[in-house]
């Protein structure tokens, strides 16, 4: 072996075995192809709030334009990592702490042979669970206030349904970010929106503390029709009164939904109402 070298190329793991004359010049020369053949797009994820380093972000290339996953990677202690491109382009990265939602970067741009490294800033939000996942899931919360029933369809006589999906937070106020809606008709989704901030909820509980929780709530618009007055001759008395005369009806919306919100599995939207509204 005196005769010859081994040198081993760190950056793509081969093991060249080469004669000890013009061997540098000729491995030079191969490790300036192979350098220029390759593509990396690179960084370090941080904490955006806690401005720390993240280690074991699952981390993935994805084209600019599709989900298209091209390399995966996991940062080490110091946050950082390295994904091969497979040529000079646009991508995006993909970034998934543990236990966390997944996090999607805006375009980056790199030339080809380009090594590309900037810092990924990410806010590591607690990924929602299943009410199947949880110890005790989210229900409504004592005084719950639901939506109002739009007067020109309770005018109309028109009754119709939501179904509503959202993430209820810890805290038990509704992630309006993450609601999504099937109604029977448009004025009842924007009165459940319009609703929806100040909904409150029990949050739903794991291992003893507060999590985040995917739910689905029903909420039925109904018209029931009821005696409010009583005409006996020429005076008018409230129906609870008693008497038998003449009664007065009156048309009434009621907005009801369930006691308990429920999302079993991660699935679809159920399909109890007509049409889609987000």
């Amino acid at each position: 072996m005196s005769s010859e070298f081994v040198y081993k190329y760190r950056s793509v793991g081969a093991v060249i075995v080469m004669p000890s004359r013009r061997s540098l010049v000729l491995l030079m020369c191969l490790s300036a192809s192979i350098a220029r053949a390759q593509t990396f797009v690179a960084g370090q994820v941080i904490d955006r709030t806690r401005r720390v380093t993240l280690a074991n972000v699952s981390v993935e290339l994805l084209g600019a334009r599709d989900t298209t996953v091209l390399d995966t990677s996991t940062t080490q202690r110091d946050g950082t990592f390295s994904l091969k491109a497979p040529a000079g382009g646009w991508y995006r990265v993909r970034l998934t702490a543990p236990q966390a939602v997944a996090h999607m970067s805006d375009s980056v741009g790199v030339m080809d042979g380009e090594y590309a490294t900037r810092e990924f800033a990410i806010d590591p939000v607690p990924k929602p669970y299943y009410e199947f996942e949880v110890d005790r899931p989210a229900v409504p919360a004592p005084g719950f206030r639901g939506p109002r029933y739009p007067l020109n369809l309770q005018a109309q006589g028109t009754s119709g349904c939501v179904m509503a999906k959202f993430v209820v937070e810890a805290d038990g106020h509704v992630n309006l970010e993450t609601l999504q809606m099937q109604a029977s008709h448009t004025e009842f989704a924007r009165a459940v929106r319009a609703a929806a901030p100040t909904m409150q909820f029990v949050p739903a509980r794991l291992a003893g503390r507060n999590v985040r929780q995917v739910a689905i709530q029903p909420f039925t618009f109904r018209i029931e029709t009821r005696v409010t007055m009583v005409e006996i001759g020429h005076s008018v008395v409230p129906a609870a009164a008693g008497g038998s005369g003449r009664p007065r009806q009156v048309a009434e919306g009621i907005v009801s939904s369930m006691a308990s919100t429920f999302a079993e599995r991660p699935s679809p939207m159920p399909e109890m109402c007509t049409s889609s509204v987000r």
